[in-house]
């Protein structure tokens, strides 16, 4: 794993010291900064491949250090650190640009497994020319990493539930049982927080089982749906509510179900990050003549000008290369048949071909 360079921060000296040493002996090539000031300067000296920082740290903090890096370096890779209370901290830097995050205390080997996540993303970046790919990629991490947030906190539900449940057992005695109907109610609660779990794990293999699938048969109605449930812990991050109208009737769509979702989540996340705290945003279906819409919402101020001049951009060596997550929302949406419009009122709309390829 010598082939690149990561760049230790940290404000806790005897961690970086002692994590700096385990990555050697594994024969990863590191240096280490202290605080968010000193790990720009190193960056600014020398050429990082990686970054493991610190979210929490004295002066310049770690959501602000990630922004810039990822300003002025674009391609070194930031996975973060953060503590058990501050997993939502975590999620944001995701969002910022962060590879993904950490809880400690690290687990070396986990650190280890990102890096070579890592490596092999970079090594699609480099090999493969289809770079609405590589960003479906990124937005798949982005959900499973919300998921898997969701995952966590039924677990600790559960375990909590559990425990109460030992604590009452051994403060009562066995054969009188007086907390009877106390202990029922805990084992009810068990069983909700199980059904919880398995409801998320149902959502989170769709999601990932449509990767599987170039082309099926599907309801629009039934995707959008999924989609809106992956995007709702975002919205709630953004205090913004998320609201569908569907169709009354089934939309029966043959197209890819990956680059579908891809598509309709990244332009409801657009009206996401557009919209302020309270407002909503609302995800419409219906038939249209031979097309099937989706039609996005919100009470923000959506980028209609900025989505038309993507939309209208005539092909070109340049636009083929331009990495910018809109213009793969277009390429991809360009690669479905569909077409997009951006309308007065804060719409946009999404329009899919019936089967794809378009006949």
């Amino acid at each position: 794993m010598a082939e690149y360079r990561v760049l230790l921060v940290d404000d806790e000296e005897e961690f970086v010291s002692a994590l700096s040493e385990r990555l050697m002996l594994r024969d990863i090539e590191v240096d280490s900064a202290l605080n968010g000031e000193e790990a720009l300067a190193k960056l600014v000296e020398k050429e990082f491949e990686v970054v493991i920082l610190d979210l929490l740290m004295p002066g310049l903090g770690g959501l602000e250090v990630l922004r810039q890096i990822k300003a002025t370096y674009s391609n070194t890779q930031v996975i973060l650190l953060t503590g058990h209370g501050a997993t939502r901290e975590g999620i944001e830097g995701m969002r910022l640009g962060a590879f993904d995050y950490l809880i400690k205390p690290v687990d070396i080997e986990e650190m280890l497994e990102k890096m070579k996540e890592w490596a092999r993303v970079e090594a699609m970046h480099k090999d493969n020319k289809e770079l609405s790919r590589v960003k479906e990629i990124g937005f798949m991490g982005r959900v499973t990493a919300s998921l898997s947030h969701e995952i966590k906190n039924t677990l600790a539900i559960i375990n909590e539930s559990a425990g109460l449940m030992g604590d009452l057992l051994r403060k009562d005695a066995p054969e009188d049982w007086p907390s009877y109907s106390r202990f029922t109610d805990l084992l009810a609660s068990i069983e909700e927080q199980v059904q919880r779990s398995a409801d998320i794990v149902k959502r989170l293999n769709q999601f990932a089982h449509s990767m599987d699938k170039s082309l099926v048969d599907l309801d629009l109605n039934e995707t959008v749906k999924q989609t809106v449930t992956l995007a709702k812990r975002f919205a709630t991050l953004r205090r913004v509510n998320l609201a569908t109208e569907l169709d009354s009737k089934p939309l029966h769509i043959y197209s890819d179900p990956f680059r579908l979702l891809y598509v309709i989540f990244g332009f409801i996340e657009r009206a996401i990050n557009c919209s302020p705290k309270e407002a909503e945003v609302t995800v419409k279906t219906e038939r249209s003549g031979e097309m099937f819409q989706v039609t996005v919402t919100d009470q923000g101020t959506v980028e209609v000008d900025t989505i038309r001049a993507q939309v209208s951009a005539s092909p070109s060596a340049e636009a083929e290369q331009d990495e910018s997550d809109l213009a793969v929302l277009v390429q991809t949406m360009k690669a479905l048949g569909g077409t997009i419009a951006a309308e007065t009122g804060n719409k946009i709309v999404l329009s899919f071909p019936e089967r794809f390829p378009a006949m």
